[in-house]
């Protein structure tokens, strides 16, 4: 997962972390980053895109995440 987060920018990586391993409100993001509510979730819903994007097109990247392979 990490490899993948690597892999955006760092604006995207700070909002992800921000969002999923914060778990900070979208709110709580722009006011921190002092942008838009709006800008917060464009940005860190373009970042899953990319992730999402990635991973449909390597799928064998899925396997280290596997417990116990």
């Amino acid at each position: 997962m990490l490899e993948l987060l690597d892999r955006l920018s760092s604006r995207q990586r700070e909002l992800v972390l921000a969002r999923y391993y914060l778990d900070l409100s979208y709110r709580d993001i722009g006011e921190h980053f002092g942008i838009s509510i709006g800008t917060a979730t464009a940005t860190v819903s373009q970042a899953l895109k990319k992730i999402r994007s990635r991973i449909e097109t390597n799928p064998e990247e899925l396997k280290a995440w596997k417990i116990g392979s």
